[in-house]
């Protein structure tokens, strides 16, 4: 019996024999990072509201830290909408449900969202004022809107 192997996310490419290659669990350790817009990014800060029972976590790249005071991102960034609750979210635009990761492109003043073809967010733990989890997303988009993230993130509450 042949194997059909789904690829999930680019940068699990060469875990493709693993049916679980696209789960948080399977991605290596640390910080979020792959390519977004055609460049390397990797995270450098997450900020995240609780509003209307649900975690809104930004998450930003190089050179473009945020925090509550700072709370716009100047570059690409990926955001994202939870529970909060320890669990894992799972999205494929083929079959919507929860928890979509959009990512956010930005020339100059101009932005443009692309919703995730697939995305898995896994919230491992939370406490009073910060959000642990990990994640895999691949962009919908083609050409300067196609990004491929995973890795951990922490996110720090803003009120």
């Amino acid at each position: 019996m042949k194997k059909i192997c789904l690829l999930l996310s680019v940068l699990v490419l060469a875990a493709c024999g693993n049916q679980n290659s696209a789960d948080p669990e399977n991605t290596p350790g640390g910080r979020a990072g792959g390519q977004i817009g055609g460049t390397g990014w990797q995270m450098v800060s997450a900020i995240y509201y609780a509003e209307n029972g649900k975690f809104d976590i930004t998450i930003t790249g190089s050179g473009d830290p945020v925090d509550c005071n700072n709370n716009v991102p100047k570059k690409n960034h990926l955001n994202f909408l939870v529970p909060p609750q320890v669990g894992k979210y799972e999205f494929d635009l083929n079959k919507p449900s929860s928890a979509p990761v959009f990512f956010v492109f930005r020339q100059g003043q101009n932005v443009e969202m692309k919703i995730a073809k697939t995305s898995v967010i896994q919230i491992d733990s939370f406490t009073a004022n910060r959000v642990f989890g990990r994640l895999t997303a691949e962009s919908s988009g083609t050409g300067t809107t196609a990004g491929s993230v995973n890795g951990t993130f922490e996110a720090v509450l803003c009120k």
